[in-house]
């Protein structure tokens, strides 16, 4: 098992891999005619399946509170 996978598992709403073939496919889940939630879902599972770890996700992880639909980003406050 690679070992960053050891603490990138406990970090919330996070995934991790080296495998070239998990990146496109995670660029995939974004795609105009996907529903990228259900895809995420999907590919969590698969990853979780490969690596033999359980990610740790919850219902809010397409969640960003600090998106901005208009103005600037040097507008935002943290």
């Amino acid at each position: 098992m690679i070992s960053h996978l050891d603490w990138i598992k406990n970090f919330k709403n996070a995934i991790f891999s080296n495998d070239p073939n998990f990146y496109e496919d995670y660029l995939q889940c974004f795609g105009e005619e996907s529903d990228a939630k259900v895809r995420i879902e999907e590919l969590i599972k698969k990853m979780e399946n490969h690596y033999e770890v359980k990610f740790n996700f919850d219902d809010n992880y397409l969640y960003y509170p600090h998106f901005k639909n208009d103005g600037k980003y040097e507008e935002l406050r943290f």
